[in-house]
């Protein structure tokens, strides 16, 4: 009995049924732990990197929220424009008022 997955190529030399011992079968068990093993240590690996990734993400809202919040307390470039104008007018007639 052939196989063709990555995780039980290992055991191709194994699994002839007409030589299955019991060491045969301990030596199968073993290499499955052992690539179960390594399986379940490469999906911690991956699941780990992906809690990184999303905490990462998460401060960049955080900080995009926080950014978004400051820009909308500021005042707007018409605002600004009509505070100038407003400031001119006053310089002027403050001007007039006050000849130098």
């Amino acid at each position: 009995m052939k196989t063709n997955n990555a995780i039980l190529d290992p055991l191709n030399n194994l699994l002839n049924p007409e030589e299955l011992t019991p060491e045969k079968i301990r030596e199968i068990i073993y290499i499955l732990k052992a690539q179960y093993t390594d399986l379940l240590k490469s999906k911690d690996e991956e699941l780990r990197l992906k809690d990184e990734l999303i905490e990462q993400y998460h401060q960049e809202v955080v900080y995009l929220r926080e950014m978004v919040t400051q820009l909308s307390q500021r005042p707007s470039i018409g605002e600004l424009v009509e505070t100038a104008q407003e400031y001119r007018d006053l310089l002027k007639k403050y001007s007039e008022l006050n000849p130098v």
